[in-house]
């Protein structure tokens, strides 16, 4: 699957925000319960995610506006041209898993 299968807006996510798998794994997660709000420390265990690595991308992630942060915690944020485009690579990575992985990994640094 070549990268042009890939939406625009989330090849530019990944070229810009995105660094692993387990960033699109986060997202993917704060997506599946949009009502809930995690700690970074409750994402981390249930993915299996390094805890500091998890934190850092989840401040990230509210700092771009990916994700809404709520107090200490976060939560999938409601709407927003960033937001569509996480939705989007969630989407995508749903239905074009290694066409994602191949785009996150083989980006130039």
């Amino acid at each position: 699957m070549a990268h042009n299968d890939i939406p625009k807006n989330v090849r530019r996510l990944i070229l810009r925000q995105i660094e692993s798998v387990q960033q699109v794994e986060i997202l993917a997660l704060l997506r599946a319960d949009p009502d809930r709000v995690w700690a970074a420390d409750e994402v981390s265990r249930r993915l299996h995610i390094n805890a500091t690595a998890c934190a850092a991308w989840l401040q990230g992630f509210a700092a771009a506006n990916l994700v809404d942060r709520i107090g200490d915690a976060y939560q999938h944020a409601a709407r927003g041209p960033s937001v569509r485009a996480a939705d989007d690579l969630v989407d995508c990575f749903a239905r074009r898993r290694l066409a994602v992985i191949d785009a996150i990994y083989s980006k130039v640094s």
